[in-house]
């Protein structure tokens, strides 16, 4: 389990990083907001489709190539970057995002969840360690860019990743991998789709209520926004730092005192929602503020999240298939707001972003509320 938790905190660093510099690197090229939410959007199609594919595989093949694709996968976008002077070479280090992405959740949440002693809160903390890391590689490249440059940040990025390469070789040497006897059929996962419990649908409703703009704010409009709002790239590290150092130690609370759903739906919707609506409206002077009591709503959102999935997945027998198809749905629509969230900013600014946020994370909120009192509800029936 370490040596899953430890790959996580290796790819989450990196993340970290790459979400405040290629931000910056599109606005230091000269690159439009229309173009740069088209590239933002091939990430996406890398995520959406492969963790189904991946999951598949895992159920015979164990685990253990899928963080090393993510490791090559994480240095083959620091490479592109590095040589990024023009838009192409960012889109190939965003398709090279997707599919490392796409490798490691395929198996990521199935791996923690495969420890009969896990539940939700397990994964919150992995998700509170991850958010960690990710405040480290955001101060970092920060302190980089304004430092010794882009360059330096992405081979530096770059030897980070190969290391989790050879890290990811370790993993459960001389063990055995889990292995499942039977390769599901495709057209068997399909079907297992349309023949689902209830819950699974409202589940899939407001994972993609949660998810559908939490990309295109936090990795397009937000950074963006920051820049050409007059802050500074050490400035714009540092407020990302703050924000997932906040929302890691809310995270890590909230897990750790088991706070239940009931709490965090008002609670995380109050910061969330608010803070994106004051972004909105008032001036970029009171952004800063704003943006980390977001990271409080963030955090109590994330345990809500997890608790979704786990809810709906701990008893089955193949539970990355399960976890990849609940992801689907909000991935495939993830492409599309990526695709034409940039012209929107375009078109219609930066507070219709915010205003479009503000709506789905109340749904979600709202949602996620009903669907866990729901489970419980069932239980206590039975």
């Amino acid at each position: 389990m370490r040596k899953i938790f430890g790959l996580n905190f290796l790819d989450a660093f990196v993340g970290g990083a790459i979400l405040v510099a290629v931000p910056l690197l599109i606005v230091e090229r000269g690159i439009s907001l229309g173009l740069a939410g088209i590239i933002f959007s091939l990430a996406a199609v890398g995520s959406a489709f492969l963790p189904l594919v991946f999951a598949m595989h895992s159920e015979s093949s164990g685990i253990r190539r899928f963080y090393f694709a993510n490791g090559i996968a994480n240095a083959l976008q620091a490479l592109s970057y590095l040589l990024a002077h023009s838009w192409p070479f960012i889109a190939m280090g965003k398709v090279s995002e997707g599919v490392g992405q796409a490798a490691i959740w395929a198996v990521n949440r199935a791996s923690v969840l495969d420890d009969p002693l896990s539940t939700h809160h397990t994964l919150g903390g992995l998700i509170s360690g991850r958010v960690i890391y990710y405040a480290l590689g955001s101060l970092m490249a920060g302190l980089l860019i304004s430092g010794l440059g882009f360059d330096f940040l992405f081979a530096f990025l770059l030897l980070v990743s190969l290391g989790a390469v050879v890290a990811s070789t370790r993993l459960w040497s001389g063990g055995r991998e889990k292995k499942h006897a039977l390769l599901p059929k495709f057209e068997e996962i399909i079907g297992g789709f349309r023949n689902r419990r209830m819950s699974f649908y409202q589940t899939v409703f407001v994972l993609c209520a949660g998810s559908v703009m939490y990309v295109a704010v936090m990795y397009l409009a937000l950074p963006i926004y920051m820049k050409t709002s007059g802050f500074g790239a050490a400035q714009i590290a540092t407020y990302f730092g703050a924000y997932f150092l906040i929302m890691g130690l809310v995270l890590h609370m909230a897990s750790r005192h088991k706070v239940p759903a009931r709490v965090l739906v008002p609670a995380g919707g109050f910061f969330f929602v608010s803070s994106l609506l004051g972004m909105a409206f008032l001036p970029a002077q009171y952004l800063p503020w704003l943006f980390f009591g977001m990271a409080i709503g963030d955090g109590m959102y994330a345990l809500l999240w997890e608790e979704l999935i786990y809810g709906e997945v701990k008893d089955s027998r193949r539970k990355a298939l399960d976890i990849a198809l609940l992801r689907l749905p909000l991935s495939m629509l993830t492409i599309v707001v990526l695709a034409v969230a940039g012209f929107a900013i375009e078109g219609f600014g930066f507070s219709a972003i915010f205003l479009a946020a503000a709506l789905s994370f109340a749904i979600y909120g709202m949602g996620a509320g009903i669907v866990i009192a729901g489970r419980k509800l069932h239980v206590t029936r039975k």
